[in-house]
């Protein structure tokens, strides 16, 4: 047996929509990297960008055991018997995603109201970190600019020429809060405030999108399977 074959174990993936069940088998290696894989899982069951799933192992009592990190995938992909078939559920979660924008359009919802915000490429410039004043560290208030406060809660890098992405984050509307903690992150100086009888808001992830990436024909996700599929087994 090769050292490849060795390193290498047989899974199968389970994933549910609108009452219809679909099983895929795959091949990976035991260090296989938790991201590319649900990366590769999404795109096989063709599950949208902006929808979330959590993967799970049924583990020797039929227990599902969330996997969310490489240790915790490491860890299960080593522990398996010689010829063992390792199972796992990848399953959507249920969002409370209420509308899409795009900077500079504001936020408007309810409390608990989940937003989808996309920030323009032409935007993430170096100039747009001095524009635009936002109250609070982590959660901001609701009259805060949107992408400041996003240059201020993530460090992205930027010069003074847009990038070939845009950002896309999640953005849950809080509560007003009865204090605002001033702090300097990422170069950016947020300001101090409260109590705040309007809303907040804070981001709840962020991902980027190419401006000119696989998908937009079938031919591209073919190829971008067989990269993944690639790394999946190095």
């Amino acid at each position: 047996m090769s050292s490849t074959a060795a390193n290498s174990v047989d899974i199968k993936v389970k994933f549910s929509r609108k009452g219809k069940v679909l099983c895929r088998v795959f091949e990976i290696t035991k260090e296989a990297k938790f991201g590319n894989f649900l990366k590769l899982l999404k795109i096989r069951y063709r599950i949208g960008a902006y929808e979330e799933v959590e993967l799970f192992h049924h583990d020797e009592e039929n227990e599902l055991v969330i996997i969310s990190s490489d240790s915790e995938l490491s860890r299960v992909l080593r522990n398996s018997e010689p010829n063992q078939k390792i199972k796992f559920e990848l399953q959507l979660i249920e969002s409370n995603l209420k509308a899409k924008i795009r900077y500079p359009d504001s936020l408007i919802g309810e409390v608990d109201d989940i937003i989808e915000v996309t920030f323009e490429s032409k935007y993430l410039v170096s100039k747009s970190k001095k524009k635009g004043d936002i109250w609070g560290t982590k959660v901001y208030t609701d009259d805060s600019d949107l992408l400041r406060a996003l240059f201020h809660r993530y460090s992205i890098k930027t010069s003074n020429d847009p990038p070939p992405y845009d950002i896309i984050t999640k953005v849950k509307i809080l509560p007003g809060q009865m204090f605002y903690r001033a702090s300097e992150n990422n170069g950016i100086m947020s300001g101090e405030y409260g109590p705040w009888d309007a809303n907040s808001f804070e981001f709840r992830n962020i991902r980027y999108e190419q401006l000119h990436q696989f998908g937009g024909e079938s031919g591209d996700d073919d190829e971008l399977i067989n990269e993944l599929t690639k790394k999946l087994k190095e």
